[in-house]
């Protein structure tokens, strides 16, 4: 690969060398470990990709589970509680501070599902983005997301 492959887009690259359909969809599969569409990624991006998994890539043993699992036992090991497919209505706000969450829950190990409660804890973390987290907060403590 010479310098002025770098600027080239991963669908323009292809267009030069095949015509084959099946084939650019082959080697174009990567495209959504990258986050955008062949057309607008760069050759080098691919490539990079492509030589990694030549080189074997990685997966946990056990699977993404086993990543969940070894992050989620300190916490239940510290009397916490990991709240899943919970719909959050709400983040409880007091004197400034996030100190709960009232949700329709699911708890990992209860099947005590639908009955919407308040879960409180000493610290409330939210995994959706800055946008959604501030829907989610009432009031005075609600911010000025642009």
């Amino acid at each position: 690969m010479d310098n002025s492959q770098l600027d080239i887009s991963v669908s323009d690259y292809l267009d030069t060398i095949t015509e084959n359909r099946k084939l650019k969809s082959v080697l174009n599969y990567l495209f959504l470990t990258y986050g955008t569409q062949p057309r607008d990624a760069p050759l080098w991006m691919n490539s990079a990709l492509f030589r990694h998994y030549m080189d074997g890539g990685f997966y946990p043993t056990g699977g993404s589970y086993a990543m969940t699992k070894a992050l989620a036992e300190p916490i239940w090991a510290r009397g916490g509680k990991i709240l899943i497919r919970s719909h959050v209505k709400e983040i409880l706000v007091q004197n400034g501070k996030a100190v709960g969450v009232r949700v329709l829950p699911c708890f990992v190990g209860d099947h005590n599902k639908g009955v919407e409660s308040n879960v409180y804890g000493t610290h409330i973390i939210s995994t959706c983005s800055i946008w959604h987290t501030n829907t989610l907060i009432k009031g005075e403590w609600q911010i000025n997301v642009q």
